[in-house]
């Protein structure tokens, strides 16, 4: 057998996840990472952060770092001695999110995995879908909400990556899983709130009851 077999394998491994993070970036991936401004920050300098890294991504290009410089190299143009300062600048883009995310005030700050994790447990997405509109299966949302418990049950957590949504236990995940944990929370939450705009409820609403584990608001 070639000796290099198990590094091309490797090798195209690695470029096969850039693909998926390069489609993810593409679509706007960071500008919900880094959510509302820090007290101090520049709301049009984030903006434009994220519409940079967008636009860079819908051009092919991937972000490379050693300790004295970053440059840009398109995807398509990586060899595998790119592949050191490609996990550096992507392990710097991981610890300054979850900077960012650690300097949240109290008040701002999401529930930790664990909390959100019993909160599931307990039925929260039960109580978040209340009761099928018209055209929509009671029986389908019961099923999605058991799921969604039983996951829970077991200490399984969402994750998104692009189109694929998957799971894993609480205690194996990494920082690196940080991003798919928000697209998984982002969508989650986009489709709740396209239910509860369809009831007419106050947008407002929909941030207090995810982060404040309440009840509906009655269809108006």
């Amino acid at each position: 057998m070639d000796p290099t077999w198990r590094d091309q394998s490797s090798w195209e491994r690695f470029l096969g996840l850039e693909r998926e993070e390069l489609a993810r970036r593409s679509e706007g991936v960071l500008a919900r990472a880094l959510g509302i401004p820090l007290p101090g920050e520049d709301p049009e300098e984030l903006a434009r952060l994220a519409r940079e890294d967008q636009l860079r991504a819908e051009e092919g290009l991937v972000e490379l770092m050693d300790w004295k410089r970053v440059w840009y190299k398109r995807l398509e143009d990586l060899v595998p001695e790119d592949r050191p300062a490609r996990v550096a600048a992507e392990m710097a883009r991981i610890a300054w999110l979850r900077g960012r995310l650690e300097r949240r005030p109290a008040r701002l700050r999401p529930p930790d995995e664990r909390t959100k994790l019993a909160e599931r447990a307990a039925g929260k997405l039960s109580r978040l879908i209340g009761q099928a509109r018209p055209g929509e299966s009671q029986e389908e949302l019961d099923r999605i909400a058991e799921e969604d418990r039983r996951q829970a049950q077991q200490g399984m957590v969402r994750l998104k990556r692009g189109a694929t949504i998957f799971y894993k236990h609480i205690d194996d995940l990494t920082p690196e899983d940080r991003v798919a944990r928000i697209e998984a929370d982002s969508a989650t939450r986009a489709w709740l709130a396209g239910r509860i705009a369809a009831r007419h409820a106050a947008p407002t609403w929909l941030e207090a009851l995810l982060e404040g584990g309440g009840e509906l608001p009655p269809s108006q």
